[in-house]
């Protein structure tokens, strides 16, 4: 279940509340927009909306499907073993693991590869104290090293 509290916007206005929020659920593209771009959720996760408004302010929960749910957790795990076989046993920097696997979004990379592997425990920087150090590299933990194929 997601949360969001919007601050009542005259008709059209672009709200960056929900553009944030549909970013945040990989729905980017139908972020902005009024109620109607709201409701595509339900058709695009099969979970419901609910909204509930007092005179400041609205909060509308969504709900995601069951189905969207494991759909992400697969991708994800998939995501984190194409990085886990690329790192093996070396250490890389951000520019250098675009380049092995292929991308050219360093934004995507960060979000759906790199972060989830380091949250999970995957993979460890060479500077865990200062994540943007110029010579900051990631290798596998012990963990990570378990996952190699």
């Amino acid at each position: 279940m997601l949360h969001t509290r919007l601050v009542l916007m005259a008709w059209g206005q672009r709200n960056p509340n929900l553009i944030k929020f549909f970013r945040y659920a990989k729905l980017g593209e139908n972020a902005g927009y009024d109620i109607d771009k709201m409701l595509v959720w339900e058709k695009l996760t099969k979970g419901r909306v609910e909204f509930a408004s007092d005179l400041v302010c609205s909060t509308i929960t969504y709900w995601f499907g069951e189905q969207v749910r494991v759909q992400a957790g697969e991708q994800a795990k998939e995501q984190v073993q194409c990085l886990i076989n690329v790192i093996r046993e070396d250490a890389y920097t951000v520019s250098d693991l675009l380049r092995l696997l292929h991308l050219k979004g360093r934004r995507n990379f960060l979000e759906n590869y790199l972060n989830p592997a380091i949250e999970d425990g995957y993979v460890l920087r060479a500077y865990p104290d200062k994540p943007r150090h110029p010579n900051q590299r990631y290798y596998l933990s012990e963990k990570g090293l378990k996952l190699v194929k």
